[in-house]
């Protein structure tokens, strides 16, 4: 696993006590990246969780995950039911224990139409079937 993202100050502590104990060789922590480094990541992702249980009004991570052909797993608050057409670019999970067990049926999702997806949804281009 590879946490990427910035830790802000007020969660410094949160972060010092609750994750960085867990951090391994297998689970390691990244840190803030640029964009090319975030298409880096993402695109070579096996999947992109967004665990968020606040109401994130758009999580443009989302669709940048997907622009990649990275499928999503998050939970269905605010805008992530809007991103993710469950079962198709990812999964809609109600708790960590559908997210777990949606892991182990990821490989179902086809990557190519989760990149076919982003294009439609979040762009004004198209995908024609010479590409």
């Amino acid at each position: 696993m590879i946490i990427v993202g910035n830790v802000p100050k007020e969660k410094q502590e949160y972060f010092d006590s609750m994750i960085k104990p867990h951090l391994i060789e297998r689970i390691k922590y990244v840190g803030t990246v640029n964009d090319e480094q975030k298409k880096y990541w993402l695109g070579n992702s096996f999947a992109f969780l967004m665990p968020f249980i606040w109401n994130e009004p758009f999580g443009i991570v989302m669709a940048e995950a997907i622009a990649c052909g990275t499928p999503v797993l998050g939970f269905p608050k605010r805008s992530v039911p809007e991103v993710i057409d469950n079962g198709v670019n990812g999964f809609i999970c109600n708790n960590v224990d559908e997210m777990f067990n949606s892991a182990y049926i990821m490989y179902k999702i086809n990557r190519t139409k989760v990149r076919e997806i982003a294009v439609k949804k979040f762009s004004n281009n198209f995908i024609s079937e010479e590409d």
